[in-house]
């Protein structure tokens, strides 16, 4: 899966790259305004970093160079495990917002999945990627996208 979300750039829905760049944007906000994400960002990043330090010790302890393997684990294993850590939590958390926003944009689309479903006829009524019940857009919003 890319990093970005590809859905915004599926020629179906035909956003223009500023209007992409505006819907980031508000999901971003909205995604960034959960106090709860930074609490699980910096407690990750503790926790990380408490058993890359264990690890240390627990290598000096068994009689091993400690040079060579700290160097490994704070060189190469401390940032893959953050960049992978930060890659979940992305996916977890933010499409979620992306598929709200894009929804309040006008773009039918699957608000757990982000599978389009304005090329569904409106009798099926669930998501045929996920299964989640689909619900109808506003009228407002349907006359948008038209």
């Amino acid at each position: 899966m890319p990093y970005f979300p590809s859905i915004l750039k599926d020629p179906q829905l035909g956003i223009s790259s500023k209007d992409q760049n505006l819907l980031l944007g508000e999901a971003s906000s909205a995604w960034s305004k959960q106090r709860l994400n930074k609490v699980i960002n910096g407690a990750s990043f503790v926790a990380m970093a408490s058993i890359l330090a264990i690890a240390t010790v627990l290598i000096k302890l068994g009689g091993l160079s400690s040079m060579p393997y700290t160097l490994v684990l704070w060189t190469v294993v401390f940032p893959l495990l953050l960049v992978g850590w930060h890659y979940l939590i992305f996916h977890i958390g933010f499409r979620p917002h992306l598929y709200r926003v894009l929804r309040e944009a006008g773009h039918d689309i699957c608000p757990k999945c982000g599978y389009i479903l304005f090329t569904l006829p409106t009798s099926e009524t669930k998501c045929p990627e996920c299964g989640t019940q689909r619900s109808p857009l506003d009228t407002a919003a349907e006359t948008q996208t038209e």
